[in-house]
C-alpha cells in the first residue's frame, strides 16, 4: 500500500466520541434487524391473510420502490416476455389471465379521463 493510500495513524477522534460512536452503529444495526424482523413478519402476516402470491406479491414490493419509468420499463418487458414465452396461451394453467388482464384494461380505461390514473404501460396496452 502506498504511503498516500493509507489512513494516518492517529486520528482527531477522542477515545470517548469513538465509543459513543460504535455504540451507536450498535444500536442502530439492532433497530434495523428488530424493523427487518418486522417487516417480514407483516408480509408474511398479508400473505396469509390475502391468500397472496408469495413471489408475485415479492415482485409487486419490488416493484413499489423503483422510480416511475423503470417500473414501467420492467412491467412493459415482462409482459412482452411472457406473451413471447407463450405463457398465456397455457390456458389449463392460465385459464383466467386473459380475462382479468381485460378486465383491468376496461378499468383503466373508464379511468381514461382522469390523467393521473393513466399510466404509460397500461396507455400503451389499451390503445
Amino acid at each position: 500500500m502506498k504511503k498516500a493510500d493509507a489512513a494516518p495513524s492517529t486520528s482527531e477522534i477522542s477515545a470517548e466520541d469513538l465509543k459513543r460512536v460504535v455504540k451507536e452503529y450498535g444500536k442502530q444495526v439492532a433497530n434495523a434487524a428488530e424493523y427487518q424482523g418486522l417487516a417480514g413478519q407483516a408480509i408474511k402476516t398479508a400473505i396469509e391473510r390475502h391468500n397472496l402470491d408469495r413471489k408475485a406479491f415479492r415482485f409487486t414490493l419490488g416493484l413499489s420502490k423503483m422510480e416511475e419509468q423503470k417500473r414501467q420499463a420492467t412491467l412493459r418487458g415482462l409482459l412482452e416476455y411472457c406473451h413471447k414465452m407463450g405463457f398465456f396461451d397455457q390456458t389449463d394453467a392460465f385459464d383466467d389471465i386473459v380475462d382479468r388482464m381485460e378486465t383491468i384494461a376496461a378499468e383503466i380505461r373508464e379511468g381514461a379521463g382522469e390523467p393521473a390514473k393513466q399510466d404509460g404501460v397500461v396507455a400503451h396496452l389499451v390503445q
